[in-house]
């Protein structure tokens, strides 16, 4: 394996914040968080693609 073969195989691990992170960032907007504070579980760690796929999600479903 070569030295850049190794370096590609050898990938961090995407960070995870709680739901309280999310909330205190300024990266989302107020809709967006209020979307975050419904559906994230208080103690449990999300990335920020698994953030972004939730509002994505709930901003896609359909009206009941």
């Amino acid at each position: 394996m070569s030295v850049k073969n190794e370096k590609e195989a050898i990938e961090a691990p995407e960070a995870s914040y709680t739901k309280e992170q999310f909330l205190n960032s300024t990266k989302y907007s107020y809709q967006d968080k209020d979307v975050l504070s419904a559906l994230l579980e208080p103690e449990k760690l999300y990335t920020a693609a698994e953030a972004q796929q939730v509002i994505e999600e709930f901003k896609n479903k359909e009206a009941e």
